[in-house]
């Protein structure tokens, strides 16, 4: 599927922020987090990404894929399955103390392919 919800910049405050994208019908297979700064450090950006189900206002999440810091060297990945239908959302959450830019990656494989 390729990248999906980036790249976003972090704002440097500690109030969380989200960044969604629509996932396709069929199998997530992979994710990943990557900050496109060379220079985060640890502790400066959490990240936490969720698949969540459900339309604006009642949407819940189904899966955590991602809960962890991003920073220069460390790109937190998520590698499985979990089945998405239509209007399933690929959600990342992050705080920071830093502006930076930050990408979601995954792949899906869809249904009939």
């Amino acid at each position: 599927m390729g990248l999906v919800a980036g790249p976003t910049t972090t704002n440097a405050t500690l109030v969380a922020t989200r960044v969604t994208a629509d996932l396709r019908p069929g199998t997530l297979k992979t994710a990943t987090v990557v900050c496109l700064e060379a220079t985060v450090g640890k502790g400066e950006i959490a990240v936490l990404l969720t698949v969540e189900r459900g339309g604006p206002g009642d949407s819940y999440a189904i899966a955590t894929l991602i809960d962890d810091y991003v920073y220069t060297g460390h790109n937190p990945a998520w590698s499985g399955e979990i089945h998405c239908d239509t209007g399933d959302t690929l959600v990342l959450t992050y705080r920071s103390s830093v502006a930076a830019r930050l990408a979601t990656n995954s792949s899906i494989i869809r249904r009939g392919a």
